[in-house]
């Protein structure tokens, strides 16, 4: 996973100009470093849901999810994935809240926690909105 977001940002890092480390703003470090993990996944989430990178599994497309959500909203801890029985994409936080995601009718949707039959929003479409909508 690590070379796959290297490759995907170039191996990007957030810029430090020639300051001494102790005057570093790590809270703004970290949203950097947030921001461009956020959009190297976001490209290879979106590469997966198009078939151009036809070995990832449905496993590694939950984690990626669940790695994304994280770089949009830092205070939601993913502490689990699991996929079920009928292939839903379940991520678990850390007040063992879900949110699922389900391929259904040829698409990734983010579906009703209660009722994965009911479709909310396409994943790709979800993914390509700059701020998460929870």
């Amino acid at each position: 996973m690590r070379t796959e977001i290297r490759f995907r940002t170039n191996n990007i890092m957030p810029s430090i100009q020639n300051e001494a480390f102790e005057n570093l703003n790590l809270q703004q470090l970290g949203e950097e470093r947030r921001r461009l993990t956020g959009e190297a996944l976001k490209k290879i989430i979106i590469h997966a849901l198009d078939g151009t990178e036809p070995t990832v599994s449905l496993t590694e497309k939950c984690r990626f999810l669940g790695l994304w959500i994280i770089t949009q909203i830092p205070n939601l801890h993913i502490k689990s994935t699991n996929i079920d029985p009928y292939g839903v994409c379940i991520l678990i936080d850390k007040s063992d809240h879900n949110i699922k995601y389900r391929y259904s009718s040829g698409q990734f949707w983010y579906v009703d926690v209660n009722n994965t039959d009911f479709q909310i929003i396409q994943l790709k479409e979800r993914v390509m909105i700059n701020n998460y909508i929870n």
